[in-house]
């Protein structure tokens, strides 16, 4: 039996609404909802066999969320992420490249072992 995307989106929701989740209402529910979407798209490339068995990931090594354009918001140049006080410290990778002047439509924030961010 394959198990689609809604499905695995609608007991999401169900959990967040059990009493015994409630760390899941502390953040966006938009990372969570794309990284369901991630393991579908691999589950599905799997079993199309266009690639292997998805590994699943340690919350010791590289972690990383990412936020789709509901759930941020780039203002000169700052990035502030939903459900976060004020915006985030992030090191820009491309310095030919000014960050006060593009319009991202998709951000990925990511910390490696080290925790840095």
């Amino acid at each position: 039996m394959k198990t689609s995307y809604a499905q695995t989106d609608r007991y999401l929701t169900e959990l967040k609404r059990d009493g015994g989740h409630d760390f899941l209402y502390e953040v966006s529910s938009v990372p969570l909802q794309q990284a369901l979407r991630h393991q579908h798209r691999a589950f599905v490339n799997f079993f199309a066999g266009r690639a292997k068995y998805p590994r699943f990931k340690s919350r010791h090594g590289r972690q990383c969320a990412t936020y789709t354009r509901s759930a941020f918001r780039w203002r000169d140049g700052r990035l502030h992420l939903a459900k976060m006080d004020g915006p985030l410290e992030f090191v820009w990778s491309w310095p030919e490249v000014d960050p006060a002047t593009i319009n991202p439509t998709m951000v990925t924030v990511s910390r490696d072992k080290s925790t840095r961010h």
